[in-house]
């Protein structure tokens, strides 16, 4: 068992990391701690504690990212899993820079950055990770100037195997169109990207966007049939199916 605490401070992790793990007690009542940065002020409370009710249920083994940007999601992501974290970003520029942060302030981290297309790359990613009685969590942002490579991640998932959840960050709520969202070349993150594939399953939060704190950006969280059975009752009820 692990327990997640989120400061705001990289430069904390480590001292507050190595001082919860020194009390024995704390360690046999939580389990081992694991110490990350939000590297500023923690956004969309609301969506994180929904994205942890997930992991709570479903239990990842490995993290799979696509647009790592600085690499602020992908430290969140990796005191999620118990493996590795992947994280993939086209752009060379903001890849130097997360992976200087990586080694920097976060080598203790289980976190691989890969240079390259996500169309490409996540099926290499896939291909080192048996699909066997192993759970993956994709968080995927790689949509950004013309690119929209959700249809072909995801594709590539259901390849992979059923043990699996996605989370698309700027998604189209239709139902709510006071949640965000990404339009590229006039193409809009929304179910459409999302292949029609049997057994896939879309869900939104279905909490209403003027409740919501920070930037009111849309989510949406895919299904297997298989991972979609191992949420509670009190996970599915802060979502609704979409599709």
């Amino acid at each position: 068992m692990k327990c997640l605490v989120i400061v705001e401070s990289p430069s904390k992790c480590k001292i507050i990391t190595n001082y919860l793990n020194s009390i024995p007690e704390l360690v046999s009542l939580y389990g081992e701690f694991t110490v990350i940065a939000s590297c500023g002020h923690i956004r969309d409370l609301k969506k994180k504690e929904l994205s942890i009710d997930i992991v709570n249920d479903f239990k990842p083994d490995y993290a799979i990212e696509t647009g790592t940007y600085f690499g602020t999601s992908t430290i969140y992501l990796s005191g999620l899993v118990k493996e590795f974290t992947y994280t993939v970003e086209i752009n060379e520029k903001y890849a130097r820079i997360a992976k200087k942060r990586f080694e920097q302030n976060y080598s203790d981290l289980k976190i691989e950055c890969i240079l390259g297309d996500s169309k490409v790359e996540v099926r290499k990613i896939l291909n080192t990770i048996p699909s066997q009685n192993l759970n993956v969590i994709a968080y995927l942002d790689a949509h950004w100037i013309g690119k929209v490579p959700t249809s072909t991640e995801i594709e590539e998932l259901y390849n992979w195997g059923s043990n699996w959840v996605a989370i698309v960050d700027d998604f189209k709520v239709d139902s709510d169109l006071g949640y965000g969202f990404d339009v590229h070349d006039g193409v809009e993150v929304d179910s459409s990207t999302v292949p029609n594939l049997p057994g896939l399953q879309i869900w939104v939060p279905s909490e209403m966007s003027k409740l919501e704190t920070g930037a009111k950006r849309g989510t949406a969280y895919i299904f297997t049939e298989t991972s979609i059975d191992q949420m509670t009752q009190g996970t599915l009820a802060n979502l609704q199916r979409i599709r």
